[in-house]
């Protein structure tokens, strides 16, 4: 068995917010999110890097985008973040060539050759990610790090096992970054329990609420279909919208 690394703050932050309902990194990503975005508007808007990643990613993401909007008083902020992004556009299609694919392809293949040529599709795609997602990200990477080390045993797997547990996709992150098989055997016994019970959870709420036996269905099983919504996909907030661009098409991978 690997040796657990030394507690340090994230190793905390997970050990405090385990008692928490829902998935523990979901629950303290959301938060460093909007603390990332009212950073952006209240103490990094004169910032020249922020500017420069918000030209290049065209913007933010659209969930960080529409979120930075919510925040009364700064309009005229999000105006000159955002006239960077367009212009950056505007500059792109300048340079598009205007004639179209010589033959008819599919999108997949269609994207390809636009990668080999540079033209509109590539020219306009961002070229950086949303600075929102990316650090949160690298704060998603230290939760799952210390997940991955440390659930083997100690303080952290017993507040795991007490826990709501992991949405769908952290534990696969968590599976997928795990070296030692304690910890691996850990995660399995502890989901798996999760979600045998939230299934009994769905049964029961599905049964009751079809004969239409209200009265009996306890608080646990009354919420089981939202805790399910929020298990299974992890919060939008993290992990948004499935992209499945129209016109694709497989034959042409």
């Amino acid at each position: 068995m690997s040796q657990p690394g030394r507690p340090n703050q994230t190793y905390f932050d997970l050990l405090e917010a385990f008692p928490q309902p829902g998935c523990v990194v979901c629950g303290l990503l959301v938060p460093i999110g909007d603390r990332l975005v009212q950073s952006v508007l209240y103490e990094r808007w004169s910032d020249q890097p922020t500017h420069d990643a918000i030209r290049a990613r065209r913007g933010l993401c659209a969930t960080h985008s529409h979120q930075l909007t919510q925040y009364r008083g700064n309009a005229q902020t999000v105006a000159i973040f955002f006239r960077s992004a367009v212009d950056a556009a505007v500059r792109a299609l300048e340079s598009t060539p205007v004639a179209a694919p010589p033959e008819r392809a599919g999108l997949a293949t269609l994207l390809r050759r636009a990668g080999r040529s540079l033209s509109g599709a590539v020219r306009l795609a961002p070229e950086a990610p949303c600075l929102v997602c990316a650090e949160i990200g690298a704060a998603e990477g230290r939760y799952v790090e210390t997940l991955a080390r440390d659930l083997g045993e100690g303080r952290l797997a017993e507040a795991y096992r007490r826990s709501d547990g992991l949405c769908l996709p952290h534990t696969r992150m968590v599976l997928a970054a795990a070296r030692d098989a304690g910890v691996r055997e850990v995660v399995i016994d502890v989901q798996r329990r999760v979600w045998s019970e939230l299934h009994d959870d769905l049964s029961t709420f599905i049964k009751k609420t079809g004969s239409h036996d209200y009265a009996s269905i306890t608080r646990r099983v009354s919420g089981s279909w939202q805790r399910a919504a929020r298990l299974m996909p992890g919060l939008p907030a993290l992990f948004g919208t499935d992209h499945c661009p129209s016109g694709g098409d497989p034959a042409d991978e």
